[in-house]
C-alpha cells in the first residue's frame, strides 16, 4: 500500500509540473476539466470495461515472459524499455555433449565413432544458461532435421534436454544451434508452448489505462480527433482502438492527427539514449547557471522546436539571428509601403516632410 501511495504522490506532482509548464508555453486547454487515470471514477469505469471484455471472451489468463526490473521490484511494459546503444553484450560458445544414440546418418560419421559428439551453441545472454530447456535449429535445412532425434546434457545441472525445430532460428549468425530458455525470451517461450517444455500479483497494463480513456472520460458522442506523436500508432491509438472495437464494435475516434518529433541539429530524433535532448523548461526559464543557460522565453522555444537546433548551437546570438530572420521574412512584403507612408505623413521639427 505504501508503494501505491508513493506512486500516486509522484504522479500528482508530475501532473502539476506538466500543467504549469504547458501553461508557461502558452498552450490552450480546458485546465479546469482534466482527467487522471488514478481518480476513483476513472478506475471504476475502467474495471467495468475490463469485466465487459472478460464476459465477451477477450480476457484470459495464461503464462508469458515479461520484462522485470529488480531495482523497482515490478514488471515492465515493452514500451518502458530503453536500450543503451553503446552496450556490448558478453557472449560465450559452449559445446554440449550428446547423450542419446545417434541416428543412422550421423552414426556413419568417422568422428562420431571415435569420440564424444558435441552440439556447439553461441549465446549473448550467458546469464540465462541455468534455465536452458532445449537447443533449437532451423527446420528449413533438411540435413538439420537429423538433430531432432538427439538429446544432450544441459550446461549446469546435467539434465537431458531435446533438440527442437523452430522457425525463428536462422543460419546467418552463430552456429545455427540456439540455446533456448523459455523464461527469458518471447520466441523461446513460444517454443515451450508448442512442445510443452517445463516453464518455471496481477496488475493492469498502463496501456489499458490510457486505452480505456474513451470509455472512462467521454460520454456520447466520442472524440472526433485523437492527437499524438507518430510513436502512438502501436501505443495509445492502438490500445484505444482495440478496447473500443472489442467492447462496442466501433472505433473511439473519427480521425488521427499525428505530429513528429523534435530534432537536433543533425536531424536526429531527440532521445535520452543519444544524449541529445534539450530540456524545454531550460529554454523558457533558463538553467541553474544563467550565464551558460539564460532564459529565452516561450516564443524562442516555439522557434527552437520548428528548427534543427541542438544544445551546442543553443546560444542567444544564434537564436536571435533565427528569430530576426523569421521576422524579416514576415515584414519584407510591407516594408516598401511602410517607408513610403512614413515619408508622406511624418514631418520634422520644422514642419517639413521627413
Amino acid at each position: 500500500m505504501s508503494g501505491q501511495l508513493s506512486a500516486q504522490r509522484f504522479a500528482v506532482e508530475a501532473l502539476e509540473i506538466q500543467r504549469s509548464v504547458f501553461q508557461r508555453w502558452g498552450l490552450l486547454a480546458d485546465w479546469g476539466e482534466v482527467y487522471r487515470t488514478l481518480d476513483p471514477q476513472y478506475v471504476s469505469r475502467q474495471l467495468h470495461l475490463f469485466i465487459d471484455l472478460y464476459k465477451k471472451g477477450f480476457i484470459y489468463q495464461d503464462y508469458k515472459p515479461v520484462y522485470f526490473s529488480p531495482s523497482l521490484g515490478t514488471s515492465l511494459a515493452e514500451a518502458e524499455l530503453e536500450y543503451e546503444p553503446q552496450h556490448v553484450s558478453p557472449s560465450v560458445f559452449l559445446a554440449l555433449p550428446v547423450t542419446s544414440a545417434l541416428p543412422a546418418t550421423l552414426d556413419r560419421l568417422p568422428s562420431a565413432a571415435q569420440s564424444q559428439l558435441y552440439l556447439p551453441i553461441w549465446t549473448t545472454t550467458p546469464w540465462t544458461l541455468p534455465l536452458n530447456q532445449a537447443i533449437c535449429f532451423a527446420p528449413d535445412k533438411p540435413y538439420l532435421l537429423e538433430l531432432a532425434a538427439l538429446r544432450y546434457r544441459a550446461p549446469l545441472d546435467q539434465r537431458e534436454c531435446p533438440c527442437l525445430p523452430a522457425s525463428h532460428v536462422t543460419m546467418v549468425k552463430g552456429t545455427g544451434l540456439v540455446h533456448t530458455a523459455p523464461a527469458h525470451g518471447h520466441d523461446d517461450f513460444l517454443v515451450a508452448l508448442q512442445y510443452k517444455l517445463p516453464v518455471g500479483s496481477d496488475i493492469l497494463d498502463i496501456w489499458f489505462d490510457s486505452g480505456s480513456s474513451w470509455h472512462c472520460v467521454l460520454g456520447e458522442p466520442k472524440a472526433d480527433l485523437y492527437l499524438e506523436g507518430v510513436d502512438q500508432f502501436n501505443g495509445w491509438f492502438l490500445s484505444s482502438l482495440l478496447t473500443s472495437v472489442a467492447a462496442t464494435g466501433k472505433a473511439p475516434y473519427r480521425m488521427l492527427y499525428v505530429h513528429g518529433f523534435a530534432l537536433d541539429e543533425h536531424g536526429r530524433k531527440m532521445s535520452k539514449s543519444l544524449g541529445n535532448v534539450v530540456d524545454p523548461q531550460e529554454v523558457t526559464d533558463g538553467g541553474k547557471d544563467s550565464s551558460r543557460k539564460p532564459a529565452y522565453g516561450a516564443d524562442v522555444l516555439r522557434l527552437y522546436c520548428d528548427a534543427r537546433l541542438g544544445s551546442r548551437r543553443m546560444s542567444a546570438l544564434l537564436v536571435l539571428h533565427h528569430l530576426l530572420h523569421q521576422l524579416l521574412l514576415s515584414l519584407a512584403p510591407i516594408l516598401p509601403h511602410l517607408a513610403e507612408e512614413v515619408a508622406q505623413h511624418f514631418t520634422d521639427a520644422n514642419g517639413e516632410n521627413v
